[in-house]
C-alpha cells in the first residue's frame, strides 16, 4: 500500500509547482487579453475526466 508519509515532500513540491504554474499561466493570459474562460473550462474538464478515469471501471 502506498504510504503518503514517505512521499509528503514530493507531493508538496508537486502541489507548489502546479499552483505556481496555474497562477503564472492564468495571469499571462489576462495580460494578453485572451479569453481566460477557455483555460478555466479546460482545467475543469481535465480534472473531471481525470477523477472519473482514476476511479477505475464501474460495473
Amino acid at each position: 500500500m502506498l504510504q503518503t508519509g514517505n512521499y509528503s515532500l514530493v507531493l508538496s513540491l508537486q502541489f507548489l509547482l502546479l499552483s505556481y504554474d496555474l497562477f503564472v499561466n492564468s495571469f499571462s493570459e489576462l495580460l494578453r487579453m485572451a479569453p481566460v474562460i477557455q483555460l478555466v473550462l479546460f482545467m475543469l474538464a481535465w480534472s473531471t475526466s481525470f477523477s472519473i478515469s482514476s476511479k477505475g471501471p464501474s460495473f
